[in-house]
């Protein structure tokens, strides 16, 4: 039992409330989102954040454990958003190729430096190891050199970027299990990622499989973000859940109240009907969704250059 317990992030971040309550209250009274039922409440993402802060300093980390809680850390102090993607939306970004597209990001500028996607509850990304994912924090940089901040005497440090145009993804899953990747962005838009994921650790192929199917959801979400505006949208107040357990967080000054935004709330499934048509599958079928380039022509900015998503298509033969 105890190897279980000790293996249940929920468990371990109890713990940690009950010697850090001084830190966890600050926290708290500093921000507090207001989440949508079925994803992560901000009582436990607000205690991975002290658990950042906590360990972003300390000696011996390994380079995935120092990563995530530099991410987390700097997202926090940064007031970066939260984007609450619904499931059809990540159901049709999983079937949309954004990582093998020629010049995917080209001219591509990071509006942020810092968001979390927080993923519904029940979703069908298989973890490794059995674990579940209920968020990611992205990290985009284009900075070759950021500056230490302060939170209540703690110091996230900076970090030199000397990769250019980069994309960090990162998070722990609910066995404690902490993912780390990254791509770089070269000079034509293409994505390189060399495969040495999670600090150099030795991956094998399942978890390969499960870092690309990551990588390509957040390359769905950066283009999403960046270019199509109409797939964002406010959450309302009616659709924010109660918190329940790990205290009651401190939102006496409306000041300090965050919403996430939706990232694909009225997105529906594309379906396509074919009847009589000699070369359709005799079964349905997938048509797998990409990103089409659209160059303005005309040496204007880069966010005019746009990029129209053509989803894919779920094809139902009659």
């Amino acid at each position: 039992m105890y190897f279980q317990y000790k293996l249940n992030r929920n468990y371990n971040l109890r713990n940690l409330a009950k010697v850090e309550g001084d830190l966890i209250k600050q926290i708290r009274k500093d921000r507090c989102y207001k989440m949508p039922a079925n994803y992560i409440e901000w009582q436990i993402l607000s205690l991975v954040v002290a658990a950042s802060l906590l360990t972003v300093n300390l000696k011996g980390l390994t380079i995935p454990a120092f990563v995530h809680s530099h991410r987390i850390a700097r997202w926090f102090v940064g007031d970066y958003p939260i984007y609450c993607i619904k499931p059809a939306i990540l159901e049709a970004f999983d079937r949309t190729d954004a990582l093998s597209k020629e010049g995917i990001l080209a001219d591509w500028l990071p509006s942020l430096p810092y968001f979390l996607l927080a993923l519904p509850s029940e979703n069908d990304i298989a973890v490794p190891g059995g674990g579940k994912l209920d968020y990611l924090v992205v990290f985009c940089s284009e900075e070759p050199q950021v500056k230490d901040v302060l939170y209540r005497g703690i110091t996230i440090p900076g970090h030199k970027n000397n990769y250019g145009r980069y994309i960090q993804i990162t998070a722990t899953d609910t066995r404690e299990t902490v993912w780390m990747t990254g791509t770089v962005v070269g000079d034509n838009g293409e994505l390189i990622h060399d495969g040495k994921d999670c600090g150099g650790s030795q991956l094998n192929e399942e978890d390969r499989l499960f870092i690309d199917r990551i990588r390509n959801i957040i390359m769905n979400a950066v283009l999403a973000i960046e270019y199509s505006p109409e797939l964002l949208s406010d959450i309302s107040e009616k659709e924010i859940t109660q918190t329940k357990g790990f205290g009651k967080p401190i939102d006496r000054n409306p000041s300090t109240v965050r919403y996430p935004r939706w990232l694909g709330e009225n997105y529906q499934r594309k379906v396509c009907v074919e009847s009589g048509v000699i070369y359709a599958s005799p079964h349905a079928h997938w048509r797998r969704g990409h990103w089409r380039n659209l160059e303005s022509g005309d040496g204007k900015r880069w966010r005019e250059n746009r990029k129209i998503w053509i989803e894919p298509t779920f094809v139902n033969p009659l």
